[in-house]
C-alpha cells in the first residue's frame, strides 16, 4: 500500500477521512461515536466496533449542510 494517504478514492477509511476534512482522526471517531454532534455519515463494516468507512460524497454533503455564512466573516 502506498505510503501517503490518498482522499481520490469514493470510498475513505477514518484515517483519509480526517485528512479530507482537515481535522484530527479523534474527531472523526468523536462525531461517528456520537460523542460529539453532529453526527458524521459512515458505513460500519462488521460488527459494533468494526471497520468504518466513509462515502467522500457523503463528507462533502455534510460540509455542505454544517456549512455557515461564510460571508459575516469577512
Amino acid at each position: 500500500m502506498n505510503a501517503s494517504l490518498s482522499t481520490d478514492h469514493p470510498i475513505l477509511t477514518a484515517k483519509e477521512a480526517a485528512k479530507y476534512l482537515r481535522v484530527s482522526e479523534a474527531w472523526v471517531r468523536d462525531h461517528v461515536t456520537g460523542r460529539r454532534l453532529p453526527a458524521l455519515p459512515v458505513i460500519r463494516m462488521g460488527n459494533r466496533r468494526g471497520v468504518l468507512r466513509f462515502r467522500r460524497a457523503d463528507l462533502d454533503s455534510f460540509l455542505a449542510l454544517h456549512t455557515r455564512n461564510c460571508e459575516a466573516l469577512s
